[in-house]
């Protein structure tokens, strides 16, 4: 068993990593952060404590269930097609508006649009299921303490959210020296969205033929 200083550091560093580390999600506040400012890059980053959450009791009461039988692999190949679906129809919203441009006070809206984005690319990417599956879960599993297990969890959802604060905020000031060329770079920027849905597509195939097997 390890003790709750030990865990807490694993949540910290853990959040840390995965809040730098390059995927759809921070690309996705990067372009959102272009199109409409800071506070609406800034309200994807909560996008990991609204899925992550149901992922961790998911995780708790099926593990077991999807570990047996290759129903592990099966749920990761069809969540890696669907994200990649849904990953291609942001990228076409992005390349084909007419409307990317500077921020403007009608733009600077946190509502529900996203946000919503930031939910569904995370939902729909297998990497968060892989994490608290084989890497989260288990260091929470750890410790027979729930407080040391809710430390564990606090400290990486409050690192990573800060880490991708951080990373809108950047844009947002780095985009003031952009003025009418965001739109360009806003679409760009969505040619990294093409190699991420490549990525799914190869997982997706990948872990439908670790099922096959």
């Amino acid at each position: 068993m390890s003790s709750c200083p030990s865990i807490l550091l694993f949540g910290i560093s853990f959040g840390f990593f995965a809040g730098i580390s390059p995927g759809p999600l921070s690309f996705l506040i990067i372009t959102e952060t272009l199109r409409g400012g800071f506070k609406r890059g800034a309200a994807i980053s909560f996008a990991p404590i609204l899925t992550d959450g149901p992922i961790i009791i998911l995780g708790f009461f099926l593990l077991h269930f999807l570990s047996s039988g290759g129903y592990f692999f099966l749920f990761l190949s069809v969540i890696s097609f669907a994200g990649a679906l849904f990953l291609l129809y942001l990228t076409a919203g992005i390349l084909f508006s007419p409307t990317a441009r500077p921020a403007s006070p009608e733009t600077l809206e946190t509502g529900p649009p996203s946000l919503l984005k930031g939910i569904m690319v995370n939902f729909l990417s297998p990497h968060p299921y892989l994490f608290w599956f084989t890497i989260g879960i288990p260091a929470m599993m750890k410790t027979v303490l729930i407080t040391c297990r809710i430390a564990f969890a606090s400290a990486f959802f409050i690192i990573i959210i800060a880490v991708k604060i951080t990373l809108a905020y950047s844009v947002a000031r780095g985009s003031r020296h952009l003025g009418g060329r965001i739109a360009w770079v806003t679409k760009g920027l969505s040619v990294f969205f093409l190699y991420f849905i490549y990525l799914l597509v190869k997982d997706g195939i990948f872990y439908w033929q670790k099922f096959s097997l």
